[in-house]
């Protein structure tokens, strides 16, 4: 599925400029095309081997795990996650009382004569209860699970976007593999077009038709490696490289037809939905918040405790005198409940008002979001079947074109077509193998849009 390049190719110092990557790269071409020009062949080749690193040989399974570990995005989701996980784990620390202490300095108008001051220091601590900050506690798990499923469908994302680009590549190489063919197959041919035109077998116009044929495939051979590369540098980014990391893909381009059940994975998909499940914890997210909002109508129970010393004459008399301090203190209990919602209008009704709207919109929204997801699996479950039907009737029309081709070959050779209807056999062949790589991507895709959709359970897939 790999085609390289080197200087010694058969399109010589054209094939190496081809292969260029950087300024570093050009002028090892051109110290190797200079070396195979002297006749040393072993000196170029050990000088090209020194100057590139060796490329990083990666299966699509292993380039999964690298991008689990080692993709930037999702290392700030898991973070994140961290994060909110933090939150959930110490939401009980709201049940601690405030503790707080204070000091200050004073002076009294009209002041004393002699020491107008006084010093005085405290502690302060207070503790509020309520059925509302129970439910407090609730909020913050019910974060961290809707944290869980957005992190875990990034996983799943990733996974999908890896194995996507993974194909694509192994497409665009084989690809580039028949484009190599066809442009070896284009300049033999036009070189047999020049003998046979200096034979007298052909005319002028053969032989330049059969030039253009060849040239005009150049470029796009060029633009064919120009993509291949470009697919790699960003292959290497979503697994973690940097771009100028060298990947090797070891996979073969291979597609397995599976039978789907699309019942089966309708039930499925509304079990292992991401974007059910958000739906649903902020479906329960909506329902605390009004039973926190209902709350708010029951009372609150408020504690707090208070001591505080006080130094009459600090300037006067000595501060370790345990005669010139005062004690003070105070506990208290209050009870307070709230009667805003008895006003008419009042902002505390609203609020409660917006948010049983709001439940009750959530709940339309989630069974439309369940309906949807029936028919996106079914729409991809069909989407799978035509693809591997398509698949099939490309496979064998490919063989067809293969062996019209040879058939082409045979009777050019026997004089019994020209080489306009053997250039066009040859172009159909390589549509007829495009095509075929086309759909093997186009079903690889929807196996691994499948997959993330269904989760860890579209692994038994």
């Amino acid at each position: 599925m790999r085609t390289r390049f080197s200087a010694g190719s058969r399109h010589g110092l054209f094939g190496c400029r081809r292969w260029v990557w950087s300024a570093r790269a050009a002028a090892v071409c051109l110290l190797s095309a200079v070396a195979l020009g002297d006749g040393g062949g072993a000196w170029a080749e050990t000088l090209l081997a020194s100057a590139e690193p060796e490329p990083i040989a990666i299966t699509v399974e292993q380039a999964v795990e690298r991008a689990l570990t080692a993709n930037h995005e999702l290392r700030i989701d898991r973070l994140q996650l961290a994060g909110e996980r933090r939150s959930a784990e110490t939401a009980w620390n709201r049940f601690l009382p405030s503790l707080s202490a204070s000091s200050s300095l004073s002076r009294s108008v009209p002041g004393r004569a002699d020491d107008p001051y006084s010093v005085s220091a405290g502690v302060q601590s207070s503790l509020s209860l309520s059925v509302a900050r129970v439910r407090e506690g609730r909020r913050a798990m019910l974060e961290y699970q809707q944290g869980q499923v957005s992190y875990e469908e990034s996983e799943q994302r990733l996974r999908r976007d890896v194995r996507r680009a993974y194909y694509a590549i192994l497409v665009h190489e084989a690809e580039l593999k028949i484009k190599n063919e066809a442009v070896d197959t284009a300049e033999v041919r036009y070189r047999r077009s020049v003998d046979d035109y200096e034979a007298g077998l052909v005319s002028r116009y053969t032989m330049l038709s059969d030039r253009v044929a060849w040239q005009r495939q150049v470029p796009e051979l060029g633009a064919l490696e120009d993509d291949v590369r470009a697919a790699k540098a960003e292959f290497a980014m979503l697994l973690g490289f940097s771009r100028e990391t060298r990947i090797e893909l070891t996979d073969e381009l291979s597609v397995e037809t599976i039978e789907l059940d699309a019942e089966r994975l309708v039930t499925l998909y509304r079990d292992v939905s991401p974007h059910i499940r958000t739906e649903m914890l902020r479906a329960e997210e909506d329902e605390l918040a009004l039973r926190l909002e209902r709350d708010r109508d029951l009372p609150s129970l408020s504690l707090s405790y208070s001591v505080s010393q006080t130094h009459g004459t600090p300037f006067t008399d000595p501060w370790a005198d345990s005669d010139s301090w005062s004690t003070s203190g105070q506990v208290s209990i209050s009870l307070s409940l709230s009667l805003d919602r008895l006003l008419p209008g009042s902002a505390a009704r609203t609020a409660k008002e917006d948010r049983e709207r709001s439940l009750a919109e959530r709940e339309l929204r989630l069974l439309d979001l369940r309906e949807r997801a029936d028919e996106e699996i079914e729409q991809l479950v069909r989407r799978i079947e035509r693809t591997q039907e398509s698949l099939e009737v490309r496979a064998l029309t490919a063989e067809t074109a293969e062996l019209a081709y040879e058939l082409a070959e045979e009777e050019y050779e026997d004089g019994f077509i020209d080489s306009l209807e053997l250039r066009s056999a040859a172009l159909e062949l390589e549509e007829a193998r495009l095509a075929v790589l086309e759909e093997q991507l186009r079903l690889l895709n929807a196996y691994a849009e499948l997959e993330y959709m269904l989760g860890d359970r579209g692994k038994e897939l």
